[in-house]
């Protein structure tokens, strides 16, 4: 019946001819759409100048357009829309399709402008039976969780993007489908897609095929499940079905262990492991004289000699002190069922003889009140007019010549997607976009460099290094914002630096420039100490 009923509409449309079946519905300019100057969108006309670009929104297929003397320089077919790419200055077009008829010599309300981008919406007497009579495909979502997961429909491998969606346009039928994950039950189904207004969506959520599993044990101790470390004295993570070696390992203890059967039920349950056992052995520590002092790894632990019966095998480290001798130190190593020995002779400390000199006779040293200091630290701030402003750290060394080390950064770190040039302009980008006039920078440099005394209290130094700036515009629309890297503004490359340094005493002061590849410049200065 409904075959029988598109038959005869076509039979009234084919008598019909002579009707007006084309309108333009509206016309307009999109300023913040800038498809005509991107990548996918530019054409060049026949005096060299970018070409506009006119959105034909349609669902009607066949249509051609013609532009007079001007002529019409480009066409491509897309979803719901026809684009037509014009050139600057075209007053009318001819829009002409081979049942609907020709809407001849439409006059557009404004004036058309190079590199410039236009919305014109048609109507036609037929779209709405052809659409209900010919329209045979939908949409076809899946929303999957994990987001790792793969799909397959009808055997065939869809993408699944980082946020568990996957999506395409396909003819109405029933889809068999299958979505599998690591460590998850996998899930089988059937989908039928018959409806062309409404996109069928299918929500999979894939049950777990693992126990979410907390080991805890009351020690310093590692937990190491099937050899693998995992954690100090607690762990928490996925355990698929099995069997699995638990250990508790610590330096100077007998690692403990225990085997333990994993099933999905045990989901969200604590395992409590066994502490490892110490193991001891003996130290015996004596010293001539006697009765000194015993430090044992730092703790006193009495006078020589002394004998310690359960002492934590491996490493230890032995102090001995007494007045009036020096004192010793020893790293002893105590072993399983073994008896390890200490015997320190402690000697004498040898005490600086005096003397009494006439004082009339001693020349005491003076010391220049201007001696210069070698070393010292800066404390940097560097501005340009960008504006841009950055922190960073100098160190050096100077008597006749000297050396410096000098870093700095503005302590920022954006992650940017997608690159502009300085009109804008994302390359690749096809959506719609504009900007929220927020802007954003990264600096990072560092140079080393020579310094020159001139002068008390003036020295000049001047070297050389790398430098990095970037700038980034903040993108509207975009949840939670996003960033795109501006390569015309921002530099990267050879740095220079070069300046004065003043010393007061104590007190070290800066004064210099800096700059990437000799085109962006910063005015910096230091204060800081020597010594």
């Amino acid at each position: 019946m409904m075959k029988r009923i598109a038959i005869l509409l076509l039979l009234l449309s084919a008598l019909g001819a002579t009707a007006q079946n084309i309108a333009v519905k509206s016309f307009r300019a999109l300023p913040m759409d800038i498809t005509a100057s991107s990548k996918e969108g530019k054409r060049i006309d026949q005096n060299g100048q970018v070409a506009a670009l006119i959105k034909v929104v349609t669902t009607e297929k066949g249509f051609t357009f013609e532009g007079g003397a001007l002529g019409v320089i480009d066409t491509k077919q897309r979803n719901g829309e026809i684009w037509v790419w014009v050139p600057r200055g075209l007053r009318k077009i001819t829009i002409l399709h081979q049942q609907l008829g020709v809407l001849r010599d439409y006059i557009f309300p404004e004036t058309i402008e190079a590199e410039r981008t236009y919305e014109m919406v048609l109507t036609t007497a037929k779209v709405e039976t052809i659409i209900k009579e010919e329209v045979r495909q939908q949409f076809l979502s899946f929303q999957i969780t994990p987001a790792n997961a793969t799909l397959e429909v009808n055997d065939q491998l869809w993408s699944v993007d980082a946020e568990g969606f996957a999506t395409k346009y396909v003819d109405f039928g029933t889809y068999d489908y299958r979505v599998r994950a690591s460590d998850y039950l996998t899930e089988a189904g059937k989908v039928t897609v018959d409806d062309p207004e409404n996109t069928k969506t299918v929500v999979v959520n894939l049950k777990p095929n693992f126990a979410e599993i907390t080991i805890k044990v009351d020690a310093d101790a590692e937990i190491w499940v099937n050899n693998e470390k995992k954690g100090l004295r607690t762990w928490t993570g996925p355990l698929g079905n099995g069997t699995y070696l638990m250990e508790c390992k610590q330096e100077g203890y007998e690692t403990s262990r225990t085997t333990k059967e994993i099933t999905i039920e045990m989901n969200g349950q604590t395992i409590i492991l066994q502490a490892p056992k110490p193991i001891y052995g003996s130290l015996n520590v004596a010293s001539s004289p006697g009765m000194a002092t015993i430090f044992l790894d730092g703790k006193d632990m009495g006078k020589t000699p002394k004998s310690f019966n359960e002492v934590l095998v491996g490493q230890h480290s032995i102090r001995l002190t007494k007045d009036g001798y020096t004192t010793h130190n020893e790293t002893v190593v105590v072993k399983k069922g073994e008896r390890a020995q200490v015997n320190a002779s402690l000697k004498k400390e040898n005490k600086p003889t005096t003397s009494t000199v006439n004082p009339t006779t001693v020349t005491p040293k003076t010391t220049p009140t201007n001696r210069r200091r070698s070393y010292f630290v800066l404390a940097n701030a560097a501005y340009a007019l960008a504006p841009q402003t950055s922190f960073g750290l100098t160190v050096g060394s100077v008597k006749a010549l000297g050396w410096y080390l000098s870093f700095g950064t503005n302590f920022s770190d954006i992650v940017a997607p997608n690159t502009c040039d300085g009109e804008g302009v994302i390359e690749g980008m096809t959506e719609e976009y504009s900007y929220s006039g927020n802007k954003a920078t990264e600096r990072i440099g560092g140079s080393v460099g020579l310094i020159v005394k001139l002068l008390d209290p003036l020295d000049i130094y001047l070297g050389g290094g790398y430098g990095y700036r970037g700038v980034f515009w903040e993108l509207n629309d975009v949840e939670n914002g996003a960033w795109v890297y501006n390569t015309d503004d921002s530099y990267r490359g050879y740095s220079l630096d070069a300046g004065v340094i003043i010393h007061g005493g104590p007190m070290v002061f800066s004064l210099g420039i800096q700059s990437i590849n000799t085109k962006y410049l910063e005015a910096k200065i230091g204060v800081g100490i020597s010594f």
